[in-house]
């Protein structure tokens, strides 16, 4: 089985094939074919519309897109004291949307706050569209923000997010076992779960929520 990604991100390409872990499944960046997402496509207030967006703009590129199974995500950190920010916005956060600036803008934004008050929780809903059904799959993962950055692994807010049953932050832990708790690690094992149910054409529509 071949899954089109909605991204031209090769960290989120690489998360995805080890948790699927399969030789029969394939994951490929929409990128890798020639085709693109306008940024403007992720103008929604949440993860749930996004994520079906960029799914459509994919669907609506490809020549023959019922042939595969097309999965977009959408991802952000929420932060409790600061309203839930930067939730939707969090890849744009800061206005160069480039990382070391997005986790540069929260920090300043935290600075004055203690450790416990700077309770935050990433979540992940991915969107997958296959034989023309959409079906959902969300995780989530509660943690701190820290006041600095620590570790020199992962990507995005990984380095701030401190996962307190290991003592550390996501960038500080190998990603083999970071991709077994995360956000996007959690959404996936549901996916993985729906991978496997479309096996030899059998599908369980109820259990995972088809939209």
């Amino acid at each position: 089985m071949q899954i089109i990604l909605a991204s031209s991100n090769t960290h989120k390409a690489k998360e995805f094939q080890d948790k699927l872990q399969s030789n029969s499944v394939e994951v490929q960046l929409c990128s890798a074919l020639g085709i693109q997402i306008e940024s403007d496509v992720e103008k929604y207030h949440t993860y749930y519309q996004n994520a079906e967006a960029k799914c459509n703009a994919v669907y609506q590129q490809l020549k023959d897109p019922d042939s595969s199974m097309i999965v977009a995500d959408d991802s952000g950190i929420e932060v409790s004291i600061l309203g839930n920010l930067p939730g939707v916005r969090s890849a744009r956060f800061a206005s160069s949307g480039k990382d070391q600036d997005n986790r540069k803008k929260l920090l300043h934004l935290l600075k004055f706050y203690t450790f416990a008050q700077k309770k935050c929780h990433f979540t992940c809903v991915l969107c997958c569209r296959y034989q023309k059904r959409i079906y959902y799959f969300e995780g989530r993962v509660h943690g701190f923000i820290l006041g600095f950055e620590r570790g020199c692994g992962g990507f995005g807010y990984d380095p701030i997010f401190y996962y307190p049953p290991f003592s550390k932050t996501f960038a500080q832990i190998p990603s083999d076992l970071k991709n077994q708790v995360s956000h996007r690690g959690r959404a996936l094992d549901k996916l993985r779960m729906f991978v496997e149910s479309t096996k030899g054409g059998t599908r369980t529509h109820t259990r995972f929520n088809p939209h």
